[in-house]
């Protein structure tokens, strides 16, 4: 976990340390579990977000990802999150992310054009066509 030193001068109180990120766990009305990724997302943490994800994906059948909170993210960062959505769709895991994001991410993904990866289109059901007996 990164931290910065805030407030306080050569003269003054001590200075405080506050988390630069953090993950936070909520329920949605229809069960899922919200994740919320708070503050500053690269390097110093995707390795831990990435875990993270990965442990509660099994722990959890259904899990939102919220990134409406990330005030920063990197290209590590976003590497972090694809690399659990894989994970966790690989092992058949209901993970998605909430399409409402925090500006700088919208950003990164128009840019890096990760969208597709995020928010995979919906698929419809194929009809199986009925064989007569």
């Amino acid at each position: 976990m990164r931290s910065t030193l805030s407030g306080g001068d050569d003269d003054g109180p001590a200075p405080m340390c506050r988390p630069l990120f953090e993950i936070r766990q909520s329920h949605d009305p229809d069960g899922a579990l919200r994740v919320t990724l708070i503050g500053e997302l690269d390097l110093a943490v995707s390795d831990h977000v990435r875990t993270s994800l990965g442990q509660l994906t099994h722990a959890h059948p259904r899990l939102r990802l919220d990134l409406s909170q990330l005030q920063f993210i990197d290209c590590t960062g976003i590497d972090g999150i694809l690399g659990a959505l894989a994970d966790a769709r690989r092992g058949r895991s209901d993970v998605e992310v909430d399409r409402f994001v925090s500006p700088t991410v919208g950003r990164f993904a128009a840019l890096a054009g990760v969208g597709q990866a995020l928010w995979p289109p919906s698929r419809r059901p194929v009809p199986v066509p009925v064989q007569p007996a």
